[in-house]
């Protein structure tokens, strides 16, 4: 069985990604960097927790150390 996808708070993915709050932000504003997912709550309404598949962050890094390589 797969395990679970793993969801990483604003703060996990600071230390992932070694980025600040802001720069984050600029980069998803402008498209280039992954975005964020809104979890609901137990009445289905959306939660102010920002949230990021790990996954989606890993091809993100995977896809700037290519850019890098070449």
């Amino acid at each position: 069985m797969a395990e679970p996808e793993r969801l990483l708070s604003l703060e996990d993915v600071i230390a992932k990604v070694r980025l600040s709050r802001s720069q984050i932000y600029k980069l998803m504003g402008i498209g280039n960097f992954p975005a964020r997912i809104c979890i609901g709550d137990e009445t289905g309404k959306p939660t102010k927790s920002a949230l990021w598949r790990e996954s989606d962050l890993d091809i993100w890094i995977r896809g700037l150390a290519t850019v890098q390589k070449t």
